[in-house]
């Protein structure tokens, strides 16, 4: 039984977007079932069961937190 892996990512102009789609290709093809989106809702999240959560952020500047977080 593969891995169930939920990926989430949070980033200004996209880099990190750009690296968890990259990562969520990696690990589909080491056989782990990836599930990514840069936006879950905490019931989303309970109804996937994952069994391991990858967030994946990015800053600018002095490392402010994105616009987009939840």
């Amino acid at each position: 039984m593969a891995i169930n892996v939920v990926m989430v990512s949070g980033t200004v102009f996209g880099a990190a977007e750009d690296v968890a789609h990259h990562a969520a290709q990696i690990l589909a093809e080491a056989g782990l079932n990836v599930m990514y989106k840069p936006r879950f809702t905490h019931s989303e999240l309970l109804a996937l069961e994952p069994d391991a959560l990858l967030f994946v952020t990015s800053t600018t500047g002095m490392g402010e937190v994105t616009n987009n977080r939840a």
